[in-house]
Parts: C-alpha cells; structure tokens; sequence
C-alpha cells in the first residue's frame, strides 16, 4: 500500500495533509495520534470509503481512483465501531452496503432480503 501527497478535507477542515505513507508486504503499521489527527480519514481513503480528493493510493498495485471496486474486494476492514448508520433502518443499512458493494440495482432488493433473511433480521428490517 502506498499514499502519496494524500489530502482531504471536510469543507474548510483539513483531515490529512499531504500524507506520504509506504506499507511493504508483511509489514504492520499502526497508526497512533489524538483524535482529529486524521487515522480514521485515511484508513477510509485506502479502503475507498471516502473519494479521493489530492494525491494517490495503491493498494496490492491499484489505484483506488481507477479500480475502486477490485480494491474492495482484495481487502478486509473491521473498524472499531461499527459503521452502520443508526437512524436507518436495517433495510437501508443492508442497502447502502449492497450499493457500495457495486451489486447490480437489479439484484438489490433481492440480496439485501437474502441477507436479512440469513441473519434472522427479517424481522428488523
């Protein structure tokens, strides 16, 4: 994995600064600081769960510009706290992981009642 020149910002907040970070194959790295420090933010720009805004991201050699989706699919990611958003509903919730999952809109509804369904959320939807 490779970060070049990676900023970002929430409107006029500057949530990383011109990030240059190497992770060679085998290594493991931490990333340490207060909160605010920026972590979160460019775990999320690796993973492609925030858009690029300056700089570059390879992940196993792919842009996470050009090749979104191989990304994801080449990489595991548990965050802390889970990141499901609590004034959806599990439909909703379900959903918006199906959308950034890149499954077909006419599979959706389907797939997100098979999820449900094989959690035993159905019912929770």
């Amino acid at each position: 994995m490779a970060c070049s020149g990676v900023s970002f910002r929430f409107g006029t907040h500057l949530a990383v600064d011109s990030l240059d970070l190497r992770v060679d194959p085998g290594q493991v790295v931490g990333l340490l600081g207060p909160n605010g420090a920026g972590k979160t933010t460019t775990i999320r720009l690796v993973n492609t769960l925030l858009p690029m805004q300056d700089g570059s991201v390879e992940v196993f050699g792919m842009d996470v510009r050009r090749s979104p989706m191989a990304v994801r699919r080449r990489i595991g990611y548990v965050p802390q706290q889970l990141s499901i958003e609590g004034a959806l509903t599990g439909r909703e919730n379900v959903a918006l992981f199906a959308r950034l999952f890149d499954v077909p809109r006419s599979e959706r509804a389907r797939r997100v009642d098979d999820v449900l369904a094989l959690r035993d959320l159905s019912a929770r939807r």
